[in-house]
């Protein structure tokens, strides 16, 4: 792998790692529609809000490599944007998911040692002992980890994330400190009304693509 991981790079390591994956989902969605208002090319969860101006397809893992995911990335039209489903299909049927989260605050040291510790206390909190990678995008920070979860799993994963986000009595101090919340909660609410989360691994409209930028847990 190269020296400067990007987000194809750690879907192709996640894919290694499970010899169980038989294919991913990948979304191709118009770049804006499917997001906030105010984060037309975030970081980015799709919000997979208006299903007619997306389309989900499964690739095989046999082109689950770099060269040919780069390649689907590649031929997107200029408006378009690429993102992987955390939901898996394995060889044994079984209903599985990549941990993923979206982090809201801005990039800067300090913020990515904040999330790289509440990542590992989330993981001990549920026991997963996997390895994972933390990414930098255009505007904040991303998750995958690397060992796949059970559905009941992902549930919990995704309630512990939750409460990342400061409680109401709290609220004035994280204003205060200038982070008021580590989490983006509304990509966790779109992830539980759609039954999956996804995470963009095209380049924004300006050619940039995530890339690796914290390693957590043991390789």
């Amino acid at each position: 792998m190269p020296n400067t991981l990007t987000s194809i790079d750690v879907i192709c390591e996640i894919v290694a790692r499970n010899s169980e994956i038989s294919a991913l989902k990948f979304v191709t969605y118009m770049s804006g529609d499917l997001a906030a208002a105010d984060e037309l090319e975030g970081p980015t969860y799709t919000r997979l809000r208006r299903k007619k101006d997306q389309e989900a397809s499964l690739v095989p893992r046999a082109r689950l490599n770099r060269a040919s995911l780069a390649q689907l990335c590649h031929v997107l039209h200029p408006h378009h944007r690429m993102a992987v489903a955390s939901s898996v299909r394995t060889t044994e049927n079984e209903k599985k998911f990549i941990p993923m989260l979206d982090f809201a605050c801005s990039k800067t040291e300090g913020h990515l040692r904040l999330i790289v510790s509440v990542i590992a206390e989330l993981n001990h909190e549920l026991g997963y002992g996997g390895f994972g990678f933390v990414l930098e995008s255009t505007k904040s920070y991303h998750y995958f980890g690397c060992s796949l979860l059970p559905a009941e799993s992902y549930s919990t994963f995704l309630g512990l994330a939750l409460l990342l986000h400061p409680p109401v009595h709290l609220h004035s101090l994280a204003n205060n400190t200038g982070l008021f919340s580590v989490i983006d909660a509304r990509t966790i609410g779109h992830c539980l009304l759609n039954g999956e989360s996804a995470i963009r691994i095209s380049s924004d409209q300006e050619g940039r693509t995530a890339t690796v930028v914290a390693r957590i847990g043991p390789h």
